[in-house]
């Protein structure tokens, strides 16, 4: 089990786990990953974040995981689209150049754009948003 850890936390700023010290560079506030955790799984309703960012084996998964559950928690709640918006928005997705193939079904994939970093599927639904293919 990985030891719980104060984090800092910003909103915009790419956050990188930093080797054996799990602190982030602050303007803001500081936020536990077991707070990140609890917000994250509150929003999605994905429990097996917690099982990613704490338990995996990897240790490069784990790291990962828990910079992608930061990022989600630092920043406001997705927009969540309709029915009709979202298979719209999923076929977009589907054919975005910089996206990875999913891997087992979880909605995250890496992202060209930045620089491979982990990705939601409500992350990309608002860069499709944004940049319409």
């Amino acid at each position: 089990m990985v030891a719980l850890t104060t984090v800092w936390i910003t909103t915009g700023i790419p956050l990188q786990a930093i080797e054996g010290d799990q602190k982030k560079t602050c303007c803001d506030h500081a936020m536990s990953i077991a707070e990140a955790l609890e917000l994250v799984i509150a929003r999605s309703g994905v429990q097996r974040y917690r099982y990613l960012c704490l338990e995996h084996p990897n240790p490069k998964v784990r790291a990962e995981y828990t910079a992608l559950v930061l990022r989600l928690a630092s920043s406001p709640p997705p927009e969540r689209p309709g029915a009709a918006e979202s298979m719209a928005l999923a076929r977009q997705v589907r054919s975005c150049a910089f996206r990875s193939i999913e891997s087992g079904g979880c909605g995250c994939a890496h992202c060209g754009l930045r620089d491979g970093a982990k990705v939601s599927i409500f992350e990309c639904f608002q860069c499709m948003r944004t940049y319409p293919l």
